[in-house]
């Protein structure tokens, strides 16, 4: 799976080493930010985080055709 490199590229060049995260989990993390309005008080709330990684999937596809 691309998860798209570093988000804030580190000197070491491993995110996970340096503490960073990756293009995907910065993506994730803003998509989750859209979709708390959405939350229902018996929702699973699971399903929002596979609902973000879904739509960080989908940017990171839409990228590619670009690059």
């Amino acid at each position: 799976m691309n998860d798209g490199g570093s988000a804030f590229p580190s000197p070491t060049g491993n995110p996970m080493q340096d503490g960073g995260i990756t293009v995907r989990d910065f993506f994730a993390a803003k998509a989750i930010l859209g979709l708390i309005p959405f939350l229902q008080q018996n929702s699973p709330i699971n399903e929002f985080a596979i609902r973000a990684y879904q739509i960080a999937d989908a940017m990171l596809a839409e990228r590619a055709k670009h690059e």
